[in-house]
């Protein structure tokens, strides 16, 4: 019940606890007293950080590290994406967040399949967030609002990038399963561009790794405040 709660919130307002509450989900089959302990730590957190919350703004500006996309970004209201994966350790997991008017307006942690190497973990999780980009130019035409030109995408591994403008098959990417290659649909209709960040500024590590506080408080601070 505890869970539920945190997970409403989450999907609500709260997307800097997503991968720890999809941590603790893969536990609710069995939960132990350590999974509840963990859950209360969670709340304790919201509760110290109740004064956080999403902000939009009208003339939001594009984040330093897509400055040579800033005119696009603009043109559509701010909205730009990040996406990652932390392919290579035990339970891998991906994630996305998309932003517009300055704050989150759509955010997902989730397990990974399997993936055979870091390229395909990282152009796994690009593929899935340009789906759920292509939902929201769906709701943005309907409401009146269509999102225009190329929709800009972060991706912090030169690999999957080269992947995924490039429409032959190789020996890297034909094992590649057919869905993921929606991310090259979206490339050659040119409705998607990827382009490559700094780790650093890879906002979406926050929906795929336990981080240090630091680096968790930077890309927490881009989507709250």
């Amino acid at each position: 019940q505890l869970v539920g709660s945190l997970l409403y919130v989450s999907t609500m307002s709260r997307c800097d606890i997503s991968y720890h509450l999809s941590v603790l989900c893969r536990y609710m089959g069995d939960p132990s007293e350590e999974c509840y302990s963990c859950a209360l730590q969670v709340l304790g957190y919201l509760y110290k950080t109740r004064d956080l919350g999403l902000k939009y703004e009208r003339h939001a500006e594009p984040p330093a590290c897509m400055d040579s996309w800033a005119d696009e970004i603009r043109s559509n209201m701010g909205f730009h994406t990040f996406s990652d994966s932390s392919w290579g350790v035990p339970n891998p997991a991906y994630g996305y967040i998309s932003f517009m008017a300055g704050g989150p307006i759509s955010f997902v942690a989730k397990n990974l399949k399997s993936a055979g190497s870091s390229c395909e973990a990282e152009y796994s999780a690009a593929a899935y967030a340009a789906r759920d980009v292509t939902f929201i130019r769906s709701i943005c035409r309907d409401l009146g609002y269509p999102l225009r030109n190329k929709l800009v995408l972060g991706v912090d591994n030169t690999a999957a990038i080269d992947v995924a403008n490039n429409l032959g098959v190789t020996a890297r990417n034909k094992h590649y399963e057919l869905e993921i290659h929606y991310i090259r649909e979206q490339v050659s209709l040119q409705r998607t561009r990827l382009t490559w960040i700094p780790t650093k500024y890879q906002t979406a590590d926050l929906f795929t790794k336990t981080l240090d506080k630091t680096t968790f408080l930077r890309h927490r601070d881009t989507c709250l405040r």
